[in-house]
């Protein structure tokens, strides 16, 4: 570079060489001095022989060579770092009041932190509470090295996920009580400009915005932005709106100022706060905030190449953190309706198109260009982002468009993707494979990896989406499915055909006009088993599948395929393809949707299903199913402490053993940890106790495999046609000619399920439950789920039967309530054929069908879940405990008599209350040709039963029923509503409520009433004021009697219990139902589990007060709820409530889950008092070795309330 000067110093430094001697005498010496750093006058000494490791550490890695060298340097220094004692002794000589001392031991933190990967020393509370203490400590106005030497050491340290996880770490900082300091810190520096005597310098925000940063994915460190402004204020802590303008207004200030690198760090912390709070996300997005002043200070005049030497690489870092703060705003982010986000929109759009510059010039090692290559792919990523669509109910008829899909569009986007998408498919195909032009990992909100063309697939299908205006272009179309099919084929099967394979790779490049085979041929399957490539390729997959349903651009994608198709091999090919979808040969998501790509060709579905492909795919989808399953249970009992014993079968021995060699292969997705764009979600204690009631545990990966799989399922084996000739009335989701799946007709059917596996139905009914989709989380559940029903109407099969988790019981039970059909003539009520209809309870909701047949329902059923179908008066009575409404809305013998038209069907009707009862696709709604009527009257009966139900289900409401009977294919973000959420929001509003439930009243309670209320007072006036004060809750009697048989007899009036009798007053009645519970917060969880399935939603949203406040924790709650649900006979949900109290009790955190030494004492009286041995037992252990002396001596009542032999136990 023509600097001979530092030339020859480099070279008389490298001449020097690296001693290794002096690094171990420097280890040495640090070894002697740490002990003596809890003596403030040694100080100084241990700071130097810190600084000395420090300085010997980097030579070290210097003198060998590049960076990733220097491999038994980093050893040694992992090897001290590990070493018990040293990071106390760092933490005491950062602590010190000695300025000098502290900034020496920071700076030499840093450096040895930078030596080595963070994940090999372990998380020290002490260290990095005084790390951070001493950020806070330093006055604004003062020397600013030590604090930000400090920030950065803390960066580093918290940079490994496992030492926020630590408990012990959370604890130390929370009692430090630093995260608000930082928060009010960076406060007071966003307002300092308007102040007349207090400036702060630009330099002074750096330290607490990078720890700020540090701490920033932790959510529950930052619950002081929940607080009230009264409460904030006394506390000295901002609230979400306050810190999201300080943050806002100190971006803008810095990015103006040029001080790019502070601007970057303080909207990485916004980023990662807007990722994980829901209110300060809301703040951020508000237009008083000034966020899109913020992004167009950042990103103005940034270049993303090389090339571009105006602007400097700390801009393109602030225009990278930007890009991820809006990225992490999304879900709230309105849509442009001004210029103000005009030059962010044309930044991104620029970034976009610079992406596939980094796929020409490859990943490289200039840092100088690292900055400009992570700002273009984090532009990328807010692209996808911004253009995802919001989430709407599958088969609705107006699904909601993204708020930024027209602005980017007016930007040029199609042309920047076209650009980016192609040259990543040609940077494939040229160097067989993308793990060598990717970027190097890029850590960032919602995106831990490479910098590939991942995302600008995601954002291609985003614009694909059926119905969306305006469309691609049909050169746009073309382009996109080329490199689309290119980028897929590059981790396909070989082609097939070698002659052509060997003159692509000979032939030069300037003849391949004259007739020579395209590289496409050479590189198809080169890039297999690599990592960039296979992710690039599922997201293409999904792509080209878009492309195939848009009928704007069907016509060219299936040209485009069917040549791609006859170029690498025809049906030979297409054989291979199939014989790749089962796990044993190499199954992955894009090879799925290649499948499912060539099935709609038919040609090509010929060759899959010739080659086994459906035997194929429903064995991959039977074994990642039953592996998750296994896993799921064998962590279940790691987590608890159990063995499966020889008494439960072989089964389970086999079973324990598959899920052994099932966790050793990968990853899963509960340990991952990788937080969503947008999302709320954090690796807590909820998500630690979601592992004990998941039915399900996948790998990485397994989400999009099961996607994949589905579709390729869906498209094998379901017919095409068009839309029902009697069903004119199309919703406005597609065309009306568009392609729809028919199910099989019965002796095609019968010939298909004799290659399907015996489990293939239960699988997809698992898919297809509530909980196997939540198992999944985000929107990949609500997608597996929406195909999963898809499946099941296409094979037939029910998706009822072989759901699993609570949900499955709760739809299990109401599919018995539902009453059966009977014929009647005239227009007389016979009370006693309705009655009758139902065993469960007796219906309120008499249908009259124009052939005289007769349908009974429950309003309360109906209301929850398809209010179209009950009258307009009824959706307007007020909740019931209102003074209109004091008790109920219905009585049981008061029927509402509804008549139907001659359109509706009784079999149509029947399959919309399936669907509302059970929440689930019968195998019976849908057969096409195997019910009787149908092998009377012909063919023309199926099509006006189909028909029929088409537009009952449209009509009512039930558009996933409407949309599952036409055999569409879910659009991008549907979901399916859940049966469980619709009735305990119906619990929780009081509609429809019939029945008044108490909690049993305990002998302590009656004491206090007796005392309150003399003697010569209890007349029936007090008696009936007493009750009337008594906590009590209302339900339905329906959802009651079809969940517990208990219920369903006391309220028999056959049997004549005094629950049966009902109480008259006027024109209503009310039904008084005592719960065996003991508490109003055991009455509310038991309720809510009897309404969801599951008690984990109670224990999920319960939080966590004084006892001072509350006569019951968390912990006592759910042994109350334990006893009562085995009262009640639900072993299962009984189960769940011994396994949360067992985790609890086992957990590093117990204090704080089970309510202090004090709570834990109250739930082990409640365990004790109703004999729940199992959280006796867990009860008895943590009190024993942890809290023995402190439970005797402070909580003295609550210890001799225990009994003898109980204290005796512990004691001992």
């Amino acid at each position: 570079r023509g600097d001979t000067g530092t030339a020859l110093a480099r070279l008389r430094e490298l001449r020097v060489g690296f001693n290794a001697n002096q690094l171990k005498e420097a280890s040495e010496r640090w070894a002697r001095c740490r002990d003596s750093a809890c003596n403030e006058r040694e100080h100084s000494t241990v700071a130097r022989a810190l600084e000395v490791l420090s300085l010997r550490a980097a030579e070290g890695v210097r003198a060998k060579g590049a960076p990733s060298r220097g491999g038994p340097v980093r050893a040694e220094i992992a090897a001290v770092l590990r070493s018990v004692g040293t990071f106390d002794a760092i933490a005491y000589i950062v602590a010190s009041p000695n300025l000098s001392t502290a900034f020496v031991a920071c700076t030499s933190l840093e450096i040895l932190l930078g030596v080595v990967n963070t994940h090999a020393t372990r998380p020290s509370a002490v260290l990095i509470a005084a790390l951070a203490v001493r950020v806070v400590q330093d006055e604004p106005g003062a020397d600013v090295r030590t604090a930000l030497a400090a920030a950065q050491a803390l960066k580093r340290l918290t940079d490994s996920r496992q030492t926020l996880d630590d408990d012990d770490v959370v604890e130390a900082v929370r009692a430090a009580n630093v995260v608000p300091a930082f928060a009010k810190r960076l406060v007071d520096f966003a307002k300092a400009p308007t102040r007349s005597k207090l400036v702060i310098s630009m330099d002074a925000v750096a330290p607490c915005a990078i720890a700020a940063a540090a701490f920033a994915s932790r959510r529950d460190l930052w619950d002081f932005l929940d607080a009230p402004t009264e409460v904030s204020s006394a506390q000295s802590a901002p609230t979400a709106s306050v810190l999201a303008e300080a943050l806002v207004s100190t971006a803008t200030r810095c990015a103006c100022e040029e001080r790019f690198d502070a601007a970057a760090v303080v909207l990485d912390t916004a980023a990662l706060l807007a990722a994980t709070r829901h209110n300060f996300r809301e703040a951020l997005c508000r237009p008083e905030s000034g966020f899109a002043r913020a992004t167009d200070a950042c990103v103005k005049g940034v270049g993303f190449l090389e090339a571009d030497i105006s602007s400097s690489d700390s801009s393109a870092a602030a225009a990278a953190s930007a890009f991820r703060a809006l990225a992490a705003a999304t879900p709230d982010l309105a849509a442009p309706m001004n210029d103000e986000w005009k030059p962010t929109i044309e930044a991104l759009v620029r970034g976009v198109a610079a992406h596939g510059e980094s796929a020409r010039s490859g990943a490289g090692d200039n840092c100088d260009a690292q900055s400009r290559r992570e700002a273009a792919a984090m532009a990328t990523v807010a692209v996808a982002s911004l253009l995802m669509p919001k989430r709407w109910v599958y088969g609705a008829p107006h699904a909601p468009p993204a708020p930024w899909r027209a602005s980017l569009l007016a930007a040029g986007l199609v042309k920047a993707l076209c650009e980016t998408t192609g040259a990543w498919a040609d940077a494939g195909i040229m160097n067989r494979g993308l793990a060598a032009v990717a970027q190097t990992p890029i850590g960032g909100v919602g995106w831990n990896g490479r910098g590939g063309p991942e995302h600008a697939w995601c954002a291609v299908e985003r614009l694909v989406v059926p119905g969306e205006t305006p469309c691609l272009g049909t050169e746009d179309a073309a382009a996109l499915t080329r490199a689309a099919l290119a980028a897929v084929a590059l981790v396909a099967p070989p082609s097939t055909r070698r002659e052509q394979v060997v003159s692509s790779i000979l032939a030069p490049s300037e003849s391949r006009s004259q007739g020579a085979p395209p590289p496409l041929v050479a590189g198809a399957g080169a890039g297999a088993r690599d990592s960039v490539a296979e992710a690039a390729a599922s997201a293409a997959g999904r792509v080209l599948c878009a492309l195939l349903e848009c009928d704007a651009t069907r016509a060219v994608a299936t040209r485009a395929l069917e040549e791609t198709r006859n170029l690498l091999g025809g049906d030979e090919w297409t054989m291979c393809v199939g014989r790749h979808l089962s796990l044993g040969v190499g199954a992955t998501p894009a090879k799925a949707c290649l499948a499912a790509a060539l099935a709609r060709l038919p040609t090509g579905r010929g060759a899959l299903v010739e080659s086994g492909a459906v035997t194929r795919v429903c064995c991959t989808l039977v074994e990642l199913v039953s592996s998750a399953k296994a896993a799921a249970a064998s962590r279940r009992a790691e987590t608890l402490g159990e063995t499966i014993g020889e008494s439960e079968g072989e089964n389970n021995l086999d079973e324990a053993r598959d899920a052994r060699r099932f966790e050793s292969r990968a990853g899963f997705v509960d340990e991952s940890s990788v937080m969503g764009l947008g999302d709320d979600s954090y690796s807590s204690r909820n998500t630690e106790e979601s592992f004990l009631f998941a039915p399900f545990r996948w790998r990485t990966g397994d989400a999009s495999l099961i996607a994949a799989s589905l579709k390729a399922l869906v498209e094998l084996v379901a017919p095409r046609d068009t839309e029902a000739p009697g069903d004119k009335s199309v919703s406005s989701t597609s065309s009306s000619n568009a392609e729809t799946l028919t199910s099989l007709p019965a002796a095609l059917r019968e010939t298909l399920a004799s290659s399907l596996p015996i489990s293939l139905p239960e699988t997809l009914a698992a898919l297809a439950s509530e909980a196997g989709a939540a198992s999944f989380g985000g929107d990949a559940g609500d997608e597996i789920r929406c195909w999963s029903l898809l499946a099941c109407r296409c094979v037939g099969a029910d998706a009822s039967v072989g759901s699993v988790g609570g949900a499955a019981r709760v739809a299990h039970a109401l599919k018995q309530a539902l009453p059966d059909q009977f014929k009647e003539s005239g227009d007389d009520v016979d009370e006693i054929a309705v009655l009758s209809a139902s065993t469960v309870s007796p219906p309120d909701v008499y249908f009259v069908l124009h052939d005289g047949t007769r349908q009974p329902a429950h309003a309360a059923v109906l209301n929850a879940r398809c209010p179209a179908l009950l009258p307009a008066m009824n959706t307007e009575v007020p909740p019931a405990g209102t003074p209109n409404n004091p008790d109920l809305n219905l009585s049981p013998k008061h029927f509402q008599v509804l008549k139907l038209g001659h359109g509706v069907t009784p079999g149509a009707l029947r399959a919309v209350l399936e669907w509302v009862y059970a929440g689930a696709l019968t195998a019976r709604a849908l057969e096409d040709g195997d019910s009787e009527n149908n092998k009377t009257n012909g063919l023309e009966t199926n099509e006006n039963e189909t028909v029929s139900l088409r537009r009952l289900a449209r009509k009512c409401g039930t558009h996933e029923l409407s949309e599952l009977a036409r055999g569409r294919r879910p659009k991008l973000g549907a979901y399916t509503r859940c049966l469980t959420d619709s009735l305990v929001t119906q619990l929780r509003s009081g509609r429809c409520a019939d029945v008044k439930t108490f909690a049993e009243e305990t002998r302590e309670d009656a004491e206090e009433r007796d005392e309150n209320v003399s003697t010569e007072s209890k007349s029936k006036s007090t008696r009936e004021a007493h009750e009337k004060t008594r906590k009590h809750a209302f339900a339905h009697r329906v959802i009651l009697c079809a969940r517990v048989s208990f219920f369903r007899a006391a309220l028999d009036t056959r049997h004549g219990f005094t629950e049966s009798v009902q109480t008259w007053g006027g024109a209503e009645s009310t039904i008084r139902l005592r719960c065996p519970v003991t508490s109003p917060e055991s009455l509310e969880a038991l309720l809510v589990t009897l309404y969801s399935g599951s008690c984990f939603e109670f224990f999920q949203s319960c939080r966590r007060v004084p006892l001072s406040h509350s006569k019951e924790t968390a912990a006592t709650t759910a042994i109350n709820l334990a006893a009562g649900l085995e009262y009640l006979m639900l072993h299962e949900e009984a189960d769940e409530c011994a396994l949360f109290v067992v985790f609890a009790s086992g957990a590093a955190d117990w204090r704080e889950r089970l309510g202090g030494v004090r709570g834990a004492l109250r739930a082990l009286s409640a365990a004790a008092a109703h004999r729940r041995w199992s959280e006796l037992d867990a009860l008895l252990g943590v009190i024993s070795e942890n809290a023995y002396q402190e439970a005797v001596e402070t909580a003295p009542d609550l210890w001799q309330n225990i009994h003898p032999e109980l204290r005796e136990a512990m004691r001992r």
